[in-house]
């Protein structure tokens, strides 16, 4: 389209969202807060990607560039900052490492609620103008990348899931062949950490799924707690646990050490 970066890409909410009862103007009042705004006539472009005539008719009370539907590429790759209340845009985003932020009105789904609490969520429109603000600060966007891009790399490979599927029918499964092991306190360091590495969870949870005693966690929690790599938080009245950045680094590197030697 012949737009300079930095580039603020919108898209607002699919037409399902009527469903629910009410249409909330936050995407538009925080369009009009952007465009107004000093920096955005020399130093960022705002594109805006409508579904429907009555959006695009939205938008164009406001100095913003209009997309349509006939692209030949994702938009998102060439984006540096996405706004908007599309799911399959902000997951885009995400992966891709590009900062996003979610203005959702509606109830989340289960993905979404898991993303949420990796990017910036808000149906307030300043909250929303001033999150993209910091976003387009070229520091701001690394530290988004570099974080995104080490939640996505610890994600399950979805080829690796459904081999293990097809394997099952067989009877064939990792665990049937390799050889169990005691584990090392190592590797029960990194099993905790990859758990909540992708999300915040309760001691019970993470036993679980870590596979561990109620008496060997509450030591191991205690300490990667004082490593700084695992940090405990509030969330809902609920006690929960999850990686910090530097434990995502640990396991990453543990992950490519893994991967070298086994």
């Amino acid at each position: 389209m012949g737009y300079k970066p930095p580039i603020v890409l919108v898209r607002p909410e699919p037409e399902f969202a009527t469903y629910f009862g009410r249409k909330e103007n936050v995407l538009e009042e925080t369009v009009s807060l952007l465009s107004n705004n000093g920096m955005a006539k020399d130093q960022f472009n705002i594109v805006v990607f409508p579904r429907t005539e009555r959006q695009t008719r939205a938008f164009q009370r406001y100095p913003v560039a209009l997309m349509n539907d006939a692209l030949a590429q994702n938009p998102v790759a060439y984006a540096d900052v996405t706004l908007g209340a599309a799911e399959t845009m902000l997951m885009e985003s995400f992966v891709l490492g590009k900062p996003a932020i979610s203005t959702v009105y509606w109830h989340e789904s289960k993905p979404l609620a898991e993303l949420h609490r990796y990017i910036p969520h808000t149906t307030d429109p300043k909250e929303a103008a001033t999150q993209v603000l910091n976003y387009l600060d070229f520091g701001m966007q690394k530290d988004f990348r570099l974080k995104a891009e080490k939640i996505v790399n610890l994600m399950e490979n979805p080829i690796t899931k459904m081999e293990e599927e097809i394997n099952k029918f067989y009877g064939e499964t990792s665990e049937t062949r390799i050889p169990s092991k005691r584990r090392s306190q190592i590797e029960i360091y990194a099993a905790i950490l990859r758990v909540v590495a992708v999300r915040s969870l309760k001691v019970t949870r993470i036993m679980q799924e870590a596979n561990l005693s109620h008496s060997k966690i509450k030591s191991d929690l205690a300490w990667l707690k004082k490593k700084a790599l695992m940090e405990q938080i509030n969330y809902n009245g609920e006690v929960l646990f999850k990686a910090t950045p530097e434990g995502l680094s640990i396991l990453d590197s543990y992950k490519r050490i893994e991967e070298k030697l086994f």
